[in-house]
């Protein structure tokens, strides 16, 4: 099971996915990067989504050479060479694959990068194509997205966003152990630069917070425990925001090497 999202932020769209794909019989995991890219001077693109492996791979093929041979200046013109490319594929190759009309079903999300505009972020369901202005997440469940729904925001920076984004894909691998263990990320900035983010970094990051949900539950206790004094109130405050200190300072440091890569000199949350 893949889930992959997209996150609109003020200066550019990130794409991510698990790493995994279950396949065969035995329902073998092999390691699998889910987003593709296109760093083009015209049109940088970069392209995940969920569906069947054989015709997923095939459809984000056949887009990223399209925008490849066409050159869109313009997000219209990148919509309408994406959509021709969608209508070509059911009707040639997806109407023709075994299985039943969800099997079939390809969901994609494009973070878009014409060179005259800013960078954009577009879902495919089918054929149907539309242009998302926060987020869009495949997989997960309505609890996952009700988490995302809560905390991102597309005015937040795009390094904020990184954080929030690896959140909701751990917690996503929580609440369905068949998705893959690790996040691919990967930016579109409104320069038209591609930052590759490192699954070591990722991977630090989610693992400070974890830590984050322990604190919030001890918090949550605290606040209800009425054979507190208020003087052991505080105290536990303390206590808590103590340990908050440890984890924001391993989350800087993990994230100090996507600032370097995508050319943030220091930090502006």
């Amino acid at each position: 099971m893949t889930i992959a999202a997209g996150f609109v932020c003020s200066d550019g769209v990130i794409l991510c996915a698990d790493t995994e794909e279950t396949a065969g019989v035995g329902y073998v995991k092999v390691p699998l990067e889910k987003v593709r890219t296109l760093e083009d001077s015209d049109c940088t693109l970069a392209i995940t989504g969920t569906g069947n492996s054989a015709l997923l791979e095939m459809a984000m093929e056949q887009i990223i050479a399209r925008v490849r041979d066409k050159s869109p200046h313009t997000l219209e013109r990148a919509k309408k060479i994406i959509s021709a490319v969608l209508l070509k594929l059911h009707k040639r190759q997806v109407r023709y694959q075994p299985g039943n009309h969800e099997a079939k079903l390809l969901k994609l999300l494009i973070a878009v990068k014409p060179r005259s505009e800013p960078c954009s972020l577009l879902h495919t369901e089918g054929a149907a194509l539309h242009e998302v202005s926060s987020r869009c997440i495949f997989g997960g469940g309505s609890i996952v997205r009700m988490l995302a729904d809560n905390l991102h925001h597309p005015a937040l920076s795009l390094r904020q966003t990184v954080v929030i984004a690896l959140y909701v894909l751990s917690m996503a691998r929580e609440s369905a152990p068949a998705h893959g263990s690790a996040s691919h990320m990967i930016a579109v900035k409104n320069d038209g630069k591609v930052v590759y983010q490192q699954l070591e970094e990722n991977a630090a990051i989610e693992r400070a917070l974890e830590m984050v949900k322990a604190v919030h539950r001890d918090l949550v206790l605290i606040c209800a425990d009425s054979t507190l004094s208020n003087d052991d109130f505080r105290s536990e405050l303390r206590r808590l925001c103590d340990n908050m200190l440890l984890i924001r300072g391993d989350c800087l440091k993990a994230e100090a090497e996507f600032r370097s890569l995508s050319g943030e000199t220091e930090s502006t949350a």
